[in-house]
């Protein structure tokens, strides 16, 4: 991923800078976005409540709670890390956690690793121990790329409007 990270994490300074508090809802509906470019169809994405994200994968059920953090040590919220528990065989959990860098990467751990750690504070590091690296970086990758793209039209670009194309399977 290299400079792309670095890059990407720039755009999202810029977007946090125009947003302000909206910055977390357009992240979760990004992800949802970034989860399309993978080839993954989106089911729900939800301003409030749990999990954030759900989505289709053809063979299995994901459930996402997604966040972002700016500063470590990152604390689990037991209510997050439940609403991601997976209820049969044919689902799988994640905590999505953006490091907005820079550079900027995503940090996808799996429920039956997270649900480990409930109550604790944790360091990136930590965090990328325990983490699916191949997912993360497949995530990241897709996120840099997604940003980099549509970095002049991102303003424009709300939590409604991104979750209304996820919905339809629009990717942006």
């Amino acid at each position: 991923m290299g400079n792309l990270a670095f890059i990407a994490a720039s755009i999202l300074q810029k977007l946090y800078e125009k947003v302000g508090e909206e910055f977390g809802l357009r992240i979760q509906g990004l992800f949802a976005h970034t989860l399309i470019s993978m080839g993954v169809q989106v089911l729900d994405c939800k301003p409030q409540g749990h999990p954030d994200i759900i989505a289709d994968t053809g063979t299995e059920r994901w459930k996402f709670e997604v966040t972002f953090v700016r500063n470590f040590p990152y604390k689990l919220d037991t209510a997050d890390i439940n609403s991601i528990h997976p209820r049969s065989e044919a689902q799988r959990g994640f905590l999505a956690i953006l490091d907005a860098g820079p550079p900027v990467r995503w940090i996808c751990l799996p429920y039956e690793v997270i649900s480990k750690k409930l109550g604790s504070g944790l360091y990136s590091t930590q965090l990328l121990r325990i983490a699916d690296s191949r997912f993360s970086s497949e995530c990241t990758n897709s996120f840099a790329s997604l940003l980099i793209r549509n970095e002049y039209r991102l303003n424009s670009l709300s939590f409604h409007l991104l979750k209304q194309w996820a919905m339809e399977g629009k990717g942006v």
